[in-house]
């Protein structure tokens, strides 16, 4: 049987290496060692070491006109780059 404060320590590492994993993930990596079976305990022990999947920023908008018009950047004639 795995400790709960094993259990604790391999969370918080996987929160640190792995900044976009939540507990589901964890728990099925935990699973493939064979360090964890239940889902719930695992979702409970994420929650009380306060550890969190951080949002994800939205790229940021360009605000404004174009500067060069794409009417500008048509070809002349045939063969120009």
């Amino acid at each position: 049987m795995v400790r709960s404060w094993d259990l604790r320590t391999r969370l918080r590492q996987f929160a640190r290496t792995h900044l976009r994993w939540g507990y589901r993930r964890a728990h099925a990596v935990l699973v493939r060692e064979g360090r964890a079976f239940n889902r719930k305990k695992i979702q409970r022990l994420w929650r009380e070491e306060d550890l969190r999947v951080s949002a994800k920023r939205c790229k940021r908008r360009r605000l404004g006109a174009s500067v060069t018009p794409a009417v500008r950047l048509r070809a002349q004639r045939t063969g120009q780059v």
